[in-house]
């Protein structure tokens, strides 16, 4: 059976008020308003980093890597 993702203990068969959302800089705001006035507020971020850079001859029709520039932990 598939994930249905994180669960949020204590949100199980609340009834949503309304849901709102917002950005600033470079976040995304996610508020979920309930009717017995409680909440649930989500901050999200989109971080990209660069997990691996090579050069690499390709000739051969392999990639054989000349030089590694950044190299991710697994590969060290």
């Amino acid at each position: 059976m598939p994930s249905r993702g994180i669960p949020y203990p204590g949100v199980e068969g609340k009834t949503i008020a309304y849901i709102e959302t917002n950005r600033e800089q470079e976040f995304v705001y996610i508020h979920i308003r309930f009717t017995d006035e409680t909440a649930v507020h989500i901050s999200l971020t989109a971080d990209v980093v660069i997990y691996h850079a090579a050069l690499v001859d390709e000739t051969t029709g392999n990639q054989k890597v000349v030089c590694d520039y950044v190299v991710p932990d697994r590969l060290r």
